[in-house]
């Protein structure tokens, strides 16, 4: 979630550059909307909202793209960063791998 401070951040950069408004979607303005400010801004914060269409002879393209990335969940996967206790947490975990 956002902060006053991040919001206070966002407010002064945009009028440093000379906004008229600031673009939000609608997954940042969920997180925004419940500071006390946020909808009485200036610039006014507006939120973008997305409807996304697929063109129909498109679909046999992407389902497969899905299912070719759903065989292989490795690959071109980025590096995850390592957990703090994760060998321990395998080391008792029954179906484990040394």
């Amino acid at each position: 979630d956002y902060t006053p401070s991040d919001l206070a951040t966002l407010l002064r950069r945009a009028t440093d550059a000379g906004a008229d408004t600031i673009i939000t979607t609608e997954k940042d303005w969920v997180k925004l909307r419940s500071l006390p400010s946020a909808s009485a801004t200036s610039p006014p914060i507006w939120r973008l909202d997305l409807d996304i269409r697929l063109d129909p002879s498109h679909e046999p393209l992407l389902w497969d793209q899905i299912t070719t990335r759903l065989r292989r969940p490795q690959e071109n996967r980025p590096p995850q960063p390592h957990q703090s206790g994760e060998n321990d947490n395998r080391q008792h975990h029954p179906d484990s791998t040394p």
